[in-house]
């Protein structure tokens, strides 16, 4: 399948981000404020820790930039080739 590919990043403010990838929605909920700078550098490598992880399986094609969201959930088109 070759390796991963991230086609877009958006963010659920404050404590979670969502990465469009080519092997599925990978959603990580974060128990830091991500909006807040203070709280993760300089040290972000101690500082962010991955509270919830949760992967959607949704396998994409193509290349996804745009990307509408708001605080109710995001959307996009996209094509599935099939046989």
């Amino acid at each position: 399948m070759g390796p991963i590919k991230v086609f877009n990043a958006i963010g659920n403010w404050p404590y979670s981000i969502h990465l469009l990838t080519s092997y599925g929605i990978y959603i990580y909920t974060f128990d830091k404020d991500l909006t807040n700078r203070t709280e993760i550098f300089p040290d972000f490598k101690n500082n962010l820790k991955i509270e919830k992880k949760l992967i959607l399986r949704i396998y994409f094609n193509d290349d996804y930039s745009e990307i509408a969201g708001n605080s109710f959930g995001y959307a996009f088109l996209t094509k599935i080739y099939t046989s």
